[in-house]
């Protein structure tokens, strides 16, 4: 008898076992005579898979042949000997197909019956461990710039079928990682460096920290003041772009004959020769000031302060107007004083109160040379006359033994290299007539210098080679001394001149339609900053010079301002950057500014070339003293404010020194005459109908 077993899977109907995806199927016959044909085991030849709650469904077929006929049993529910035993099959477990006509027909739920059918399930082959989890060895690492450290992943479980992962970098300007596993600083910052699993997407992460320590400080400023002058200094902390506390700590070699602030700000006192000394971190730089005789003593203003002020109709200058040095000192609030009052204007402070590290009012000289410094080459001392381009191109076979042998160092034992053609015309570079197989770079005949390359004249290399003269660039294996341009090797691009790789050479190239920025002849590709050639100082970013770019960028001179690319020693106005808005005079951040300015409509309040957008306090110009809040004068404001020279009484925005009467703070309230509190004053003042009793300048009742 032929019987047909087959398998679907995804049954889309249940009541039709066959409505689903044919999986297997497998076919044969038995015999009737076989005494185990009541039990019949059909095995598959290759598994098939079944998921989790899928309806899948077994088919058997069964075919008589030669007048045979088929009988199939069932099971169902009988009483044997009293004992009931139900061998029933539930609905949708047991089909029958009788004929085209009746279809398939569920017996398990219309009677009751189960067809001898066993489906047995046997797993042949454990599936792949799938991955549950991936886990770095460190969660957080700090470097260096240019320092490198390598990342372990462990993939679990131990024994996961795909252990492959994929290494990510958040910010690769900041930390690249390789596919190893290898992180390496590239700039200052954090960057996150994730690994994720190819099986099942999993991930882990280590945040990278990325420092750039302090290389070097530098000091600018003048070098020789008269006794009795002041001047700032100012420092340069390189990098840029450190990640170190940038704070300055200054001192004097000799506080007799000068005195230096922690602003910078040196007081030359008598006669001599001081070291001024300025430390960030662990590095210092020293500056050498000449005092020189005193200079003669300024007598002491008593201009008298006017009454009528006017409101500021002009932009105001960068200096201020002295007032009288007789206005009382400063006080933290009104107290009970008995200093005399003055009707005088408040003196300007003496200086700014904060400096910063960076000031200086000099524009750079295109001329200067940059600001790294170069390595100078060392030029071929032997080798210049030698590698004359001969007259005639090499043929690939001379004719003649060269004479020259290369400037090899002199061993114990006296060794002849030479270049030389074997029986089929082949050159080749001996030593001591025995194929030099293992030397791979330079050497000479009489007909120039050539690339050997494993002991043969490579006449198809273009490229660069060294020796101990220097890096030279060979053309079709030849030294090619006419070649200006760029070359690569495996670390980087490089700028040559003369078929030599110009070391001494930092600057600008253009060797197509870019300009590009080299140091030590090396190509930056990397290089954000300026350059200067002699059409003037210049804006690069990522190594390009970016003609779109408008803002600020700064160099050992100072911070500068750039337009369309190019350094504007022109401009004069304000410009922003992450730190602030400043002022700039002829294309220079003013460090040295420190006053009111008039941008637009509104008066601003700047110190050391910093607008200061939190400001509230005074300031004043040519037209008198102003009261500022949140940065900008507050012409609406009438009430008390305070300096270092006392306390004075403000009338929409600006000092009324013709002020007399009662005034208002937290403190109580206070008596001012001509503008300011008259701590020396008791007594009594009517004002606005009533008597007011003062003591001390402070009202009592």
């Amino acid at each position: 008898m032929d019987y047909t077993v087959s398998i679907y899977t995804g049954l889309t109907d249940v009541d039709n076992p066959e409505s689903g995806e044919l999986k297997a199927q497998k076919s044969g016959s038995f015999s009737s005579g076989d005494k185990d044909n009541l039990l019949k085991t059909v095995a598959f030849d290759e598994p098939v898979t079944v998921n989790q709650g899928e309806i899948f469904s077994v088919v058997a077929a069964f075919a008589g042949s030669g007048g045979q006929s088929v009988m199939l049993y069932y099971d169902c529910a009988r009483t044997l000997n009293g004992i009931q035993a139900n061998c029933a099959a539930q609905p949708h477990q047991s089909y029958i197909y009788l004929n085209e006509y009746y279809g398939w027909s569920d017996y398990g739920n219309t009677n009751n019956t189960n067809f001898r059918i066993k489906a047995f399930t046997n797993n042949v082959a454990e599936p792949d461990t799938a991955v549950t989890a991936v886990k770095l060895n460190k969660h957080a690492l700090e470097l260096n710039w240019q320092q490198s450290e390598q990342l372990t992943a462990e993939v679990l479980p131990e024994n996961a079928a795909n252990k492959n992962v994929i290494w990510t970098s958040s910010d690769s300007g900041v930390a690249e990682v390789s596919q190893e596993g290898v992180v390496t600083a590239k700039g200052a910052g954090s960057a996150v460096i994730t690994v994720e699993t190819e099986d099942g997407k999993m991930q882990d992460s280590c945040t990278v920290t990325v420092k750039k320590p302090i290389t070097d400080i530098k000091i600018t400023g003048t070098g020789e003041l008269k006794a009795g002058d002041k001047a700032a200094l100012s420092v340069v902390i390189l990098p840029q772009d450190t990640t170190d506390d940038t704070t300055v700590v200054w001192t004097s070699s000799d506080t007799n004959i000068a005195a230096v602030d922690q602003n910078g700000l040196v007081t030359a006192l008598s006669k001599g020769t001081v070291t001024i000394t300025a430390k960030a971190g662990t590095h210092t730089a020293e500056h050498t000031l000449v005092i020189t005789q005193a200079a003669p003593k300024p007598t002491e203003s008593t201009t008298e302060a006017t009454t009528e002020v006017t409101k500021p109709t002009q932009k105001p200058t960068e200096s201020t107007t002295e007032a009288t040095t007789e206005a009382p000192k400063p006080t933290q609030k009104p107290t009970e004083s008995t200093t005399e009052a003055t009707t005088e204007a408040p003196k300007p402070t003496p200086k700014p109160t904060e400096s910063t590290t960076e000031a200086t009012t000099e524009a750079p000289k295109p001329t200067q040379k940059p600001t790294e410094a170069t390595t100078e080459a060392t030029k071929p001392t032997e080798s210049t006359t030698e590698v004359t381009k001969p007259s005639e191109q090499p043929t690939e076979t001379p004719t003649q033994k060269p004479d020259t042998e290369p400037t090899k160092p002199d061993t114990e034992e006296k060794v002849v290299y030479e270049m030389r053609q074997d029986a089929e015309g082949v050159w080749h570079y001996y030593a001591n007539d025995v194929i030099a197989a293992d030397y791979c770079g330079m050497a000479c005949n009489e007909y120039g210098w050539w690339y050997i390359q494993n002991g043969d004249v490579n006449f198809t290399y273009t490229g660069m080679a060294c020796n101990e003269y220097g890096w030279w660039y060979f053309n079709n294996g030849q030294l090619d001394l006419t070649f200006y341009g760029l070359a690569n090797n495996e670390y980087g691009t490089w700028f040559y001149t003369n078929g030599q790789l110009n070391f001494g050479f930092t600057g600008m190239l253009i060797p197509d339609d870019r300009w590009l920025y080299v140091r030590n002849g090396q190509v930056l590709t990397d290089y954000t900053g300026m350059a200067v050639n002699e059409y003037g100082w210049w804006y690069f970013k990522d190594g390009q010079l970016d003609f779109s770019y408008t803002g600020m960028a700064c160099n050992e001179y100072g911070w500068w301002y750039f337009n369309n690319g190019q350094l504007n020693l022109t401009f004069n106005g304000l410009a922003d950057n992450e730190y602030g808005t400043w002022f700039y005079t002829n294309g220079q951040l003013n460090f040295g500014f420190t006053g009111m300015l008039i941008p637009d409509d509104r008066w601003l309040y700047v110190r050391n070339g910093q607008v200061l957008t939190d400001y509230t306090g005074m300031a004043v110009n040519d037209y008198g003293w102003w009261y500022f809040k949140d940065g900008a004068i507050d012409f609406v404001y009438t009430g008390m404010a305070v300096n270092e020279y006392g306390w004075w009484y403000f009338n929409n925005g600006i000092i009324d020194f013709a002020y007399t009467g009662i005034g208002s703070n937290e403190y109580g309230q206070w008596y001012f005459n001509r503008g300011t509190i008259d701590f020396g004053y008791s007594g009594t003042f009517f004002a606005d109908g009533r008597q007011y009793t003062i003591r001390n300048g402070l009202v009592i009742s």
